[in-house]
């Protein structure tokens, strides 16, 4: 037993009589391609649906045809309410993503940042040609990155504010190792080599000198993280 298709045809014969031929297709190759699209289908839209973005098409005269996506609630909308819309219109108050789409229509592929309604999207506009070169649509796909934009504002603050600290920190270390270095010359002018407190003095010097290299080692690396 197999999935079979019936295609049947009347023939007349020279006579008259009435005949019908019969063909039997096997369609079993047809049918599991028909379910693994199916299948496929439906992986998407529960990506799209659980997933931080925002999916759409918009033919080649800029409706939209589709508009799903967890993303859409984020800025306030419905799947598929915009479907039938114009974007120019829906979007006419963000230049960007005009532009965008008006050179994806022409078949270039885009990618931009946007922010809309103070949600931040990486947007990908990629060209649907059809077998003659023609561009008859093109697959948005919008992630939200607003977490990840405020994650790395938070950390360049941070770093900033650190920076800062060590500068003043810096400031006032050298000001102090300036005054002890200022009075361990003295002592090492007037200390007689002779003396049993020139080994403690020389430890002492010693470690003065280390402060002031790791006071030298901090200013050179205080824009770690903060320059490229």
């Amino acid at each position: 037993m197999f999935p079979a298709r019936l295609d049947g045809i009347q023939i007349t014969d020279r006579s008259g009589a009435l005949t019908v031929r019969i063909a039997i297709r096997d369609i079993t190759d047809i049918m599991m391609a028909e379910e693994a699209m199916r299948e496929s289908n439906e992986r998407f839209r529960i990506v799209v649906e659980q997933s931080p973005i925002v999916a759409y098409v918009v033919d080649k005269n800029g409706f939209f045809s589709l508009s799903e996506g967890k993303g859409l609630a984020r800025i306030g909308l419905e799947p598929g309410y915009v479907v039938g819309s114009s974007i120019f219109e829906v979007y006419r108050d963000i230049p960007a993503i005009c532009e965008a789409c008006k050179l994806a229509l022409s078949g270039e592929p885009q990618k931009f940042t946007v922010t809309v309604d103070n949600v931040t999207f990486e947007t990908f506009f990629n060209p649907v040609k059809d077998n003659k070169g023609n561009v008859t649509s093109f697959i948005g796909v919008a992630i939200d990155i607003t977490d990840r934009i405020v994650a790395e504002e938070t950390i360049k603050n941070a770093t900033k504010k650190l920076t800062m600290l060590n500068k003043i920190t810096r400031h006032d270390m050298i000001n102090k190792m300036t005054v002890l270095s200022g009075y361990l010359e003295i002592v090492d002018h007037e200390l007689p080599e002779s003396s049993p407190l020139r080994k403690q003095f020389t430890h002492v010097k010693a470690a003065a000198e280390a402060i002031n290299r790791l006071i030298v080692f901090s200013r050179n690396y205080q824009t770690l993280g903060v320059k490229p």
